[in-house]
């Protein structure tokens, strides 16, 4: 091959919109938190195609197109993803109005549900930073309601979204978390809204209204998905109630015979193991704060990385270490 057949070789490959496997693409990408909404994430994916397609090149190896998106904040969801806990979803556009809208791929768990979408935005929406579902309803097949705002019914606790655009690619990723309740194994997923406002610059430049339907038929992994329990060392000052391991977290419900302040928990619980890995609560419920509280929380440990014997160490005026181990 000669040298300009070459540069121009290289040139196609590093400058294409190339697929980077998740191991590399976790490791390097950033998150700038902008407003409790919304993030933009700054990918360095082309430097790592840069460096990864001279290699490939050589050896023969061809990497596929289609850019996978990293969109979750959330550490024990990433790490499920790292993994392979995810379903890609195959469907066209649903296009009301000159928006376009389809599915990207799901993820559902005891206590967290993520979906992300793909949009196709009007030609004449530049440069925009925000996407929002004004009225999205999420159920599944036995009409459980997953999500539906103002709904007293609905199973989550939590609602975040988060936000990436590159180039005229734009998605949004919706993390449910619900720790009151554990989601059903549903065999199919219903998600429909009727209204999408678009911001720049934090100002809501359009609203488009329309139909969106979408029909999912969730994978067997999710409807199989393991659920693993530890049970609590004994403790005079806190009872675990219950505490169980997931694709996605580690779930534990305790109770306290002492009143809490519960602006400093965030900081003051986490869990330890063996090679003394710290994980600090991501979710939290508190009630009867003031009296005997008992806590539901979350902590981004997960089936895949998560010891048999671990520490949940807690600081209030003293420290409380309580050991947990895995029930085989």
């Amino acid at each position: 091959m000669s040298n300009e057949n070459f540069e121009n070789k290289l040139r196609t490959v590093c400058t294409e919109d190339i697929y980077i496997p998740q191991k590399f693409t976790y490791a390097i990408k950033s998150g700038l938190y902008e407003n409790n909404r919304k993030w933009r994430f700054i990918e360095m994916k082309k430097i790592i195609a840069s460096i990864l397609c001279i290699v490939f090149m050589g050896t023969g190896i061809v990497l596929a197109s289609n850019s996978l998106w990293n969109h979750w904040n959330n550490k024990g969801v990433k790490t499920a993803l790292e993994y392979g806990y995810v379903q890609n979803v195959e469907m066209d556009y649903n296009i009301q109005n000159d928006l376009g809208i389809k599915l990207d791929s799901i993820i559902i768990d005891n206590s967290n549900i993520g979906i992300v979408f793909n949009y196709k935005i009007p030609s004449n929406l530049k440069s925009i930073d925000n996407i929002a579902i004004k009225d999205i309803v999420i159920k599944d097949e036995k009409n459980n309601i997953i999500f539906e705002d103002g709904n007293e019914k609905s199973l989550s606790t939590g609602y975040a979204e988060e936000f990436a655009s590159e180039n005229s690619i734009v998605k949004q990723a919706i993390l449910l978390n619900n720790l009151n309740h554990t989601y059903p194994k549903s065999n199919n997923i219903y998600i429909s809204f009727s209204t999408v406002n678009i911001f720049r610059n934090q100002k809501n430049i359009k609203t488009i209204t329309g139909n969106w339907n979408f029909d999912i038929n969730v994978t067997d992994k999710f409807i199989n998905r393991e659920t693993i329990e530890y049970t609590a060392g004994q403790s005079k000052d806190i009872e675990v109630i219950s505490a169980k391991l997931t694709s996605t977290g580690l779930d534990i419900e305790m109770k306290f015979n002492f009143p809490l302040n519960a602006e400093n928990l965030g900081k003051n619980i986490k869990i330890q193991d063996k090679d003394e890995n710290e994980y600090f609560l991501d979710k939290l419920i508190v009630e009867n704060e003031l009296t005997t509280p008992t806590i539901k929380t979350s902590f981004p440990i997960t089936i895949y990385n998560a010891h048999d014997n671990l520490k949940l160490i807690i600081k209030t005026d003293k420290e409380i270490i309580i050991d947990l181990n895995k029930i085989k």
